[in-house]
């Protein structure tokens, strides 16, 4: 049995790249094509196995039987690819899920922009100094404190005036 092993792997050997792809292409393609049941996936997975074989068989070729080795190389392919895939299904529903929730139609966008629109009209009653402050708190996101530090008034003034603004 050992010197039929031998025998095969002195036979394997010899074979080229070529013909390793010329012997088994067609054979792991319909393979692949019945894990995956899906023609260009099975057919970019065998490209792969092969690109793989190339790589391994010019670095150092130490294997004992071919055919099992590319067969044993397919199953890992199609294990990742359906791996991905389904770690690609999950965040594509999840994502759906997130933008179903907070979709807003377009009678929520019309109220946001109607009230945005009258809360500027207000801000534009507001006396100078204090409309400065309100945008300077609510556009710009700066607190009393460096609102105050910015300008010359009080710290306690502005936050009077930031408490009322609210």
């Amino acid at each position: 049995m050992k010197a039929n092993s031998e025998k095969k792997l002195s036979q394997d050997k010899k074979l080229t790249f070529s013909a390793v792809y010329e012997a088994y292409w067609e054979e792991l393609f319909i393979y692949a094509c019945k894990l995956l049941n899906d023609r260009e996936t099975a057919m970019d997975v065998v490209q792969d196995v092969f690109v793989d074989f190339l790589q391994q068989y010019t670095e150092s070729f130490n294997i004992r039987e071919i055919k099992p080795y590319l067969y044993g190389m397919i199953r890992h392919k199609v294990s990742r690819v359906i791996r991905k895939e389904v770690y690609r299904r999950e965040y594509v529903e999840s994502f759906i899920q997130f933008a179903d929730i907070y979709e807003e139609s377009p009678e929520q966008l019309l109220v946001t922009k109607d009230l945005s629109q009258m809360l500027e009209k207000q801000i534009q009653f507001l006396p100078e100094k204090m409309r400065r402050v309100f945008i300077l708190s609510r556009d710009e996101k700066l607190t009393y404190k460096e609102i105050a530090s910015q300008k010359v008034w009080n710290g306690g003034t502005i936050w009077k005036w930031y408490l009322r603004d609210l």
